[in-house]
């Protein structure tokens, strides 16, 4: 629909604005930076960054805290089943010895979720469960009815931490009477 021309009167628009058709830059007002807010600049960026580092590092050593209690419950799972397997076979002969020394070394249970087999285990024997212990008792073991089981894990935490390696060790004890 076509509307009939008009003659164009600029009197019939207020004071400071535009005719239709007509484009007019709207000024924008730039504040001066205060000399106190400029050098705060990035100061956002900085703090972020440090904060996700602290959060980062306390997030991986949550986890290596973890990895330390799950090895040492293995560990201790380890010794205390090694050592009821080391007390079974004493008789009181250095056969016993022998054999409970051979069936604490061949415990099936692993370390790192079952899948690395302890490489560090001593079996000593004693005659009170307060000791002293030996890891070579004299021929006849007489009353020689404690054997302690100790494993040793060194975890490998020192690689982040540079020399300080963690070591988690646990021993289990286990009674055995004579026949």
């Amino acid at each position: 629909m076509l509307h009939a021309h008009r003659p164009f009167n600029l009197d019939s628009f207020p004071a400071g604005s535009s005719a239709p058709g007509e484009s007019r830059a709207i000024p924008t007002r730039q504040t001066p930076r205060s000399p106190a807010r400029s050098g705060r600049r990035g100061y956002v960026v900085v703090a972020t960054s440090i904060g996700l580092l602290f959060l980062l590092g306390v997030a991986g050593l949550a986890v290596d805290i973890g990895r330390m209690y799950i090895t040492k419950n293995e560990a201790q799972a380890y010794v205390d089943s090694a050592s009821l397997n080391a007390a079974m076979q004493l008789d009181g002969t250095s056969a016993g010895i022998t054999r409970a020394t051979n069936a604490s070394g061949h415990d099936t249970d692993k370390w790192r979720f079952d899948t690395t087999p302890f490489s560090s285990v001593t079996t000593t024997f004693g005659t009170a469960s307060t000791g002293p212990f030996t890891a070579t008792p004299p021929n006849p073991p007489t009353n020689y009815n404690y054997v302690r089981v100790v494993a040793v894990v060194n975890l490998p935490m020192g690689r982040r931490l540079g020399d300080l390696d963690r070591i988690v060790s646990c021993f289990g004890r286990a009674e055995a009477g004579a026949r």
